[in-house]
């Protein structure tokens, strides 16, 4: 990872840029109109790519993202609530503490993401290199030490006052347990004309991994109809 060259500018981490790159490789690789799906951070990502470059998509899905952060963070708050007393407590002791690399606080965020962001049992190998390989200097600048402790550049973000302009085909996707939870996703479908929320019973966080075959029929059915 140290060999990697990172802007050094905390400034340069900041959603307008990365809508610009994304508009960039979109270029670079001529790829005409696309469909755009994102996921997390990149649903995220992809509401405000729509809101400056909606003639560029044939169609936009949003999964398990939103159009504001501090929404998507209250929610979260709510989540971690409800968590068992000890749990919380030891969240919070190491967080005073600023020790969030702790393994008594990894073991208590565990718990957190096994509840709201997959609940397989087991987790893919995917997920788990996503995770064992998460660029800390992008993550922590952009978000902050974890899902759960929004301290970064994105703290402040929401266009939900903009989502009326969106008039592109959208999807929004999210699961019943979904640490972006469910009514994050509403705002997006109500203020999105035509737009079409699903919410996946049975997932989380990662519903294309939770409940795979649901996920993809969803996407097949959504994009046959504006292909």
């Amino acid at each position: 990872m140290a060999s990697l060259n990172f802007p050094k500018n905390p400034r340069l981490f900041i959603v307008e840029r990365y809508v610009e790159e994304l508009e960039a490789f979109r270029k670079t690789m001529k790829l005409g109109r696309i469909h755009l799906w994102g996921s997390s951070w990149g649903g995220f990502l992809a509401i405000a790519y729509a809101l400056k470059y909606q003639a560029n998509l044939k169609t936009l899905t949003s999964a398990g993202g939103g159009s504001s952060t501090p929404l998507a963070y209250q929610g979260m708050l709510r989540l971690r609530s409800e968590l068992p007393a000890g749990v919380q407590a030891t969240l919070s002791k190491y967080e005073d503490e600023g020790d969030y690399e702790n393994p008594e606080y990894l073991k208590a965020m565990d718990v957190l993401y096994r509840r709201h962001v997959c609940r397989l049992p087991e987790w893919p190998e995917e997920v788990n290199h996503a995770f064992a390989n998460i660029s800390k200097p992008v993550y922590h600048t952009m978000w902050g030490p974890n899902e759960f402790t929004l301290i970064g550049n994105l703290m402040y973000w929401d266009v939900t006052n903009e989502l009326r302009r969106i008039k592109i085909p959208t999807l929004i996707t999210c699961g019943k347990y979904d640490e972006v939870v469910p009514a994050v996703g509403e705002v997006l479908r109500d203020n999105i004309s035509g737009s079409k929320m699903t919410v996946f019973e049975k997932s989380s966080h990662l519903t294309f991994w939770e409940e795979r075959a649901e996920y993809m029929r969803a996407m097949r059915n959504f994009l046959d109809q504006h292909n």
